[in-house]
């Protein structure tokens, strides 16, 4: 089994004001062990759930009691906002990653979320 680093892109785009969704599936002979991320978009947004297809949900984040992009560390800005969990998240083969977002901007937004950690396969 082979590990190295790896950087994970999910992007979603948003109408204004409605939710959307940004999915990946792992390989089957791949496992992701993503130790956090970060995030760059073209307006304001809420996470409003991340969650796998095995039915793990990381919060307990809603459409309407979401996460505001403001505590998710941005790209371009290195002094607040979370960035590395306490913990890795464990994401095996043929699983798929979701996060859930609602537009805040009242206008389409582009979120681009960079997860890292490391990869085996």
């Amino acid at each position: 089994m082979t590990v190295t680093p790896y950087l994970l892109r999910m992007a979603v785009t948003a109408a204004a004001d409605t939710k959307a969704t940004a999915s990946y599936t792992v390989p089957r002979n791949e496992k992701l062990h993503i130790r956090g991320l970060i995030q760059m978009s073209t307006g304001a947004f809420g996470i409003a759930d991340i969650r796998t297809t095995e039915g793990h949900h990381l919060t307990n984040a809603s459409e309407t009691e979401y996460i505001h992009d403001n505590f998710i560390q941005a790209a371009d800005s290195d002094t607040y906002g979370l960035r590395d969990w306490p913990i890795p998240l464990d994401v095996t083969g043929g699983m798929t990653l979701y996060i859930d977002v609602k537009d805040l901007s009242s206008d389409t937004n582009t979120i681009v979320f960079m997860l890292y950690g490391e990869r085996e396969f």
